[in-house]
């Protein structure tokens, strides 16, 4: 596993080594501070692997990143990216129910579907959790935000989403999952549906 990690690694810090030969020909200097790397899965020897810009252009680790505004870890994990989520969920959910001087259910609703759901939907077919904490973590936001709105307190959760004609986040991801498998089967995004998909098409 080390070496062929380490054949790999060694073909990056070649290309490494191109690009900052090609910058400084160009006069084009590489922010290596905000460059970073991050090793997916474990290595025994993973101390032991650096890469560098020039000579003295140490590229930083990282066991976290973000790309197009989703956070992953190294062992492709998403639970960062949904605590950050929720927790700005919250905070907005907590601004509308504070600064909205109108109490009206519908208006309540339509400002949380708004600003707040789709902070807890975006790219949810990358993320979707399958844990029962992380599921119930992004849960809690809408049973929250549901249960402050007027004359809905002692109702259950099932209950308020029917007066209020809203549905589980848990369903609406798995709406969104079924839509984005369908459209890859059938061609319709640009992504690879050979494997599973095309043996349960075949179905």
């Amino acid at each position: 596993m080390w070496k062929f990690c380490y054949s790999y690694a060694t073909h990056l810090q070649e290309s490494l080594d191109v690009l900052y030969n090609w910058s400084c020909a160009w006069q084009l200097s590489i922010s290596y501070k905000k460059c970073s790397f991050m090793v997916i899965g474990k290595l025994k020897n993973e101390k032991d692997l650096s890469f560098h810009l020039g000579n003295n252009n140490i590229i930083s680790q990282q066991k976290t990143a973000k790309d197009l505004g989703i956070c992953t870890d190294s062992g492709l994990k998403f639970s960062s990216h949904i605590s950050q989520i929720v927790a700005k969920a919250y905070a907005r959910a907590s601004v509308i129910h504070k600064c909205f001087s109108s109490k009206k259910r519908n208006i309540l609703v339509k400002a949380y579907i708004t600003y707040v759901r789709p902070l807890l939907e975006y790219a949810a077919c990358v993320w979707s959790p399958f844990q029962l904490d992380d599921i119930a973590k992004i849960e809690s936001v809408q049973r929250r935000f549901t249960k402050r709105l007027p004359g809905l307190s002692n109702t259950s959760y099932s209950d308020r989403l029917a007066v209020l004609g809203l549905r589980s986040l848990q369903l609406r991801r798995l709406h969104q999952d079924l839509i984005c498998t369908y459209k890859i089967i059938f061609g319709l995004v640009v992504a690879s549906n050979s494997g599973r998909f095309c043996q349960f098409a075949k179905v």
